[in-house]
């Protein structure tokens, strides 16, 4: 089974599992990763080793353990970490190699690691996969993760003495004190206020606090509806809606954003089927605004393909956006997935363009559809020499280079003539029309 099949949106069901004469538990081998008794896992782990040592490559070993909040007890909680077990081990590649210890506690071996922040990522889609509780029969519980990682070369040492240092951590963390809200890790890389951020968030997201509104894009002829952008809001208990610049680096330091964004993925795709459908516009288009981290998920491709699959719309239909520091901080993947996604016949476009320093000559690397002016350039387009020239220098590359250009941030008359007069086809902003929710965005829009 593909590492993506097992949704985060999905009931899964639960799992029995296989004893080898030892006793030793195994799960059907119906997940990403390689299963493995403590023997194999040492063995692979020194394998890895010495190959990370003539490639330069990490190899990190995690043990994950469980508790169970609330008052089940006994077989019905064995059962229970046992779902919780197969739940973790569908985040996991399928190079990757787990070995289930009992009692609610998996060993996990992940070799080549050539990104530092993987440990992150990995433990933010394990907390999802458990979130917000588990359910086999009548019984409900949720659960706290706590994980104890060795990452070399970072940690030095053979296979036996990451093992050891990898259980300690776990052990620390789970003698600190468990939070179902929160994934601890044992090591104090942050604060306790960041903590309580985190743990705020995935309270939210347990809630179902988080929700999409849409924005219109137009083209300046007639002012006609060319799609629409997805926003992410937060319904927050005290601060109200929140947009994404209050919360977005909470979203990437959890590690929610993977699963958020699958979920937006999925609900814009559903959404731009669904006006189609009742605007009889079929070349509606949806723009969804996609993360660094997104990207360097293995399952990324998959679940875009998903979402489109899903919602039986064409692959032109779905316009994924990358900021223009995505664009230069992810450069060896996005020359990996952009092709792919092009030849899927999913549109791309650069936002932001214009505040980090990307030039237009760097935008050839890579084939974008849209290039979508930053609304600090807009604001000054009707008055500004500068912005002026900006705009139009970038018309003028598009047009030569068969790349759209949208304006971002209208919101005023005399932008939107201005332009009009450059050259823009495609604009969005207050002016225009707003944000709305979905079951109000036919309505919102102008007559």
């Amino acid at each position: 089974m593909n590492i993506r099949e097992a949704s985060f949106w999905k009931d899964i069901e639960p799992i029995f599992v296989n004893r080898d004469n030892e006793g030793q538990e195994f799960p059907f081998e119906d997940a990403g990763a390689k299963y493995c008794d403590y023997r194999a896992l040492m063995d692979r782990c020194e394998h890895g080793l010495r190959r990370a040592a003539r490639m330069a490559r990490g190899v990190m070993l995690m043990m994950v353990r469980f508790r169970v909040l609330g008052d089940g007890v006994g077989e019905t909680d064995a059962r229970l970490l046992d779902l919780a077990c197969q739940r973790v081990c569908s985040c996991l590649r399928s190079c990757d190699s787990a070995c289930q210890l009992g009692d609610g506690r998996i060993a996990i071996l992940m070799e080549d690691v050539t990104e530092p922040g993987l440990a992150e990522l990995v433990i933010g889609k394990f907390h999802a996969a458990i979130t917000p509780s588990l359910r086999i029969g009548d019984h409900e519980a949720e659960l706290a993760l706590c994980v104890g990682v060795a990452l070399h070369p970072v940690d030095t040492g053979n296979a036996l003495q990451l093992w050891q240092l990898a259980s300690m951590r776990a052990e620390q963390a789970y003698r600190n004190g468990t939070d179902a809200g929160l994934p601890r890790v044992v090591a104090g890389h942050t604060t306790m206020g960041h903590y309580n951020a985190i743990r705020e968030l995935h309270h939210a997201y347990r809630r179902g606090k988080f929700s999409l509104v849409y924005q219109p894009v137009f083209g300046t002829d007639g002012r006609s509806l060319l799609g629409m952008e997805a926003l992410l809001r937060w319904n927050h208990d005290q601060r109200g809606l929140l947009e994404p610049g209050a919360f977005m680096d909470l979203l990437e330091d959890s590690g929610l954003i993977v699963p958020v964004g699958e979920r937006v993925l999925h609900e814009a795709c559903q959404f731009v089927a669904r006006m189609q459908k009742e605007t009889g516009l079929e070349g509606l288009r949806v723009c969804v605004n996609v993360s660094g981290r997104q990207l360097e998920d293995g399952g990324f491709m998959l679940s875009v393909l998903d979402a489109i699959y899903d919602a039986d719309i064409a692959a032109e239909s779905l316009q994924l956006e990358l900021s223009e520091k995505t664009l230069s901080l992810h450069t060896r993947t996005l020359a990996r997935l952009v092709p792919e996604l092009r030849n899927a016949g999913v549109s791309l476009a650069i936002d932001h363009f214009g505040v980090s320093g990307l030039s237009l000559a760097d935008l050839v690397r890579f084939p974008v559809s849209v290039i979508k002016m930053d609304r600090s350039l807009i604001e000054g387009v009707a008055v500004d020499a500068v912005s002026q020239a900006i705009v139009s220098g970038a018309l003028a590359f598009a047009r030569g280079a068969g790349i759209r250009v949208a304006a971002v941030g209208v919101e005023h008359d005399t932008q939107f003539g201005a332009l009009v007069n450059l050259g823009c086809r495609e604009v969005q902003g207050a002016w225009l029309a707003p944000p709305a929710a979905p079951d109000g965005f036919l309505d919102a829009l102008p007559g």
